[in-house]
């Protein structure tokens, strides 16, 4: 029993936190991992805690459905045009190749429509310096940015020693 509206709504907070988190549906890009753990051991200790959610889309599927976008002049558009409009925010430099930031633009399209159809606000990707670069022809930093910035859970590298504590952080605040 308390009193106090302040530690009355911390603890709300916390608890609906907690019940979103349980429970959550995430894209696993190249399925779910654990950093420097054993193959398998962290994805099933998260699934037996959380009861997480883990739906893996291959880095098969995901080769297939950037063809099939970069081969679709209008999201190759919107993709330019995302670039330009980000590029000219205040203080932006580029200091890499230009189609680089097209390519994130392209991903981060890519990636919305696997969480639309996925009805799921969660994603992470599994070997995100070494295996996602051929297949996007960039890295995905920029990309898991501009989602982490409209609202979605993005993170890099699949790692669920970290992953749940981030959800539930994002969940409670």
């Amino acid at each position: 029993v308390t009193d106090s509206l302040d530690e009355l709504t911390w603890r709300l907070r916390a608890l609906c936190g907690l019940k979103n988190t349980k429970g959550m549906k995430i894209l696993c890009i190249g399925g779910p991992a654990g950093w420097a753990q054993p193959a398998g051991v962290i994805p099933e200790l998260v699934k037996k805690v959380w009861g997480l959610d883990m739906v893996t889309v291959t880095y098969e599927t995901l080769g297939g459905l950037i063809q099939e976008a970069k081969a679709d002049e209008k999201t190759v558009a919107l993709a330019k045009k995302r670039a330009d409009e980000y590029l000219a925010i205040e203080k932006t430099t580029l200091e890499t190749k230009r189609e680089f930031v097209d390519n994130c633009l392209l991903l981060d399209q890519v990636f919305r429509k696997l969480l639309t159809e996925a009805d799921c606000r969660a994603i992470t990707i599994n070997g995100c310096m070494q295996t996602i670069m051929p297949v996007a022809q960039t890295s995905a930093c920029l990309t898991l940015s501009t989602l982490n910035d409209d609202g979605y859970l993005a993170f890099c590298e699949s790692d669920f020693v970290v992953i749940p504590a981030g959800l539930l952080m994002a969940n409670i605040c």
